[in-house]
């Protein structure tokens, strides 16, 4: 899992301005699937969608190939906006 992180981490520092992102792994070794999430500034969160959302549905197309191809089910998605309350 630890390349999956590795990679997506460095193209989401190639699409940002911002030096502060993390990517969160979740990985279930039963099921051999996998979460990524992506957490930038609010700021640079527009960058990871892209117009229309082109951008993230990239990166989840690429992951989910590259996934396959290694027998896993990786999943990308953009950390959750906290609700003020």
């Amino acid at each position: 899992m630890d390349k999956y992180v590795d990679l997506l981490k460095t193209i989401i520092q190639h699409l940002v301005d911002s030096e502060d992102v993390e990517i969160v792994a979740d990985f279930d070794e039963e099921d051999s699937s996998g979460q990524l999430i992506i957490k930038v500034p609010d700021s640079e969160k527009g960058r990871i969608i892209g117009k229309s959302g082109r951008t993230i549905q990239s990166l989840r197309s690429i992951f989910g190939a590259i996934g396959a191809k290694n027998s896993h089910r990786i999943f990308v998605d953009l950390e959750k906006e906290d609700e003020e309350e």
